[in-house]
């Protein structure tokens, strides 16, 4: 058992998504970064689809009961055992009465936690992610119990190490499909969008990712169409609206680009203010 002492900001538990369930209005979920997500169940010798602990610019603050081997994955974190500084990108070593944290080094996105023998929690429409009015949480709370599958553990956990992704997501542009609406834009506004950089605001959330307006580049709205992670909108005024894991299923406003499915993970890491490119991979 392991007890959240802080629960850090915006904490879940993620498993590979949930899928199945979109003709009900049931989003995907799954891992914001699905490169971190997957490198740390890699550490601890997890299937692909095991629950692991995701958190968003502050990290937790975990007490375990029982020994365990964990992992720890994302950019610019530090992590704790017991006050002692230990690597990222490494198994660890837990053993009872362990306290481990996660804090922040410099400004940073999602990171994450696994637990070898993943999360144990309630599976509902085939699924353990969290998602407000489907799961019993929405959020980890401080003072809250997390379970995991026990299983023999090795004397000493895995010594491999793994290189951070930290290169991979220093981008000026994104890869980019054309969506349904496109040919809505006048071929000036294509320009534009092409064209232009586009700067990533504050307003971002596990539902969608949004970046400022730029003056000439708008469209109505379309009276409804299917969604999906990585779709790109265009608001009437002006605003560009990526959508991401926690995505609806339907939508209002025109669809105008589509992110390639590992354009995702790289934008979820992407901090305010970044300025972005789309590059038009459908020619």
């Amino acid at each position: 058992m392991i007890e959240v002492q802080h629960a850090g900001f915006q904490s879940s538990l993620q498993d590979a998504g949930r899928f199945g369930y979109r003709s009900f209005g049931v989003p995907w979920s799954g891992p914001m970064d699905h490169y971190n997500a997957g490198l740390a169940r890699e550490l601890v010798r997890n299937p692909h689809d095991a629950t692991i602990l995701e958190f968003y610019q502050k990290g937790p603050e975990l007490l375990f009961s029982k020994e365990a081997i964990i992992a720890v994955t994302g950019l610019h974190f530090e992590l704790r055992i017991n006050g002692e500084s230990k690597e990222l990108y490494q198994a660890h070593y837990i053993n009872p009465g362990d306290r481990l944290q996660v804090s922040t080094a410099t400004a940073s996105n999602f990171g994450y936690i696994a637990i070898m023998g993943g999360f144990d929690t309630e599976t509902v429409l085939g699924s353990t992610c969290y998602y407000p009015g489907i799961t019993q949480r929405s959020r980890i709370e401080k003072g809250q119990q997390l379970y995991f599958h026990q299983q023999d553990l090795p004397q000493v956990a895995s010594r491999s190490r793994l290189r951070s992704l930290e290169e991979m997501f220093k981008v000026t542009e994104l890869p980019i499909l054309l969506g349904p609406e496109f040919e809505l834009l006048s071929k000036e506004q294509q320009e534009l969008l092409w064209n232009s950089s586009h700067t990533l605001g504050r307003n971002n959330s596990r539902m969608g990712y949004r970046f400022d307006p730029i003056q000439g580049l708008q469209l109505a709205g379309i009276l409804t169409g299917p969604v999906q992670a990585g779709t790109v909108q265009l608001t009437p005024g002006g605003e560009l609206i990526v959508l991401m894991r926690d995505a609806q299923t339907t939508g209002g406003y025109a669809r105008i680009l589509q992110l390639l499915p590992e354009t995702i993970s790289i934008l979820a890491q992407q901090l305010p203010g970044t300025k972005l490119k789309f590059v038009n991979q459908s020619l």
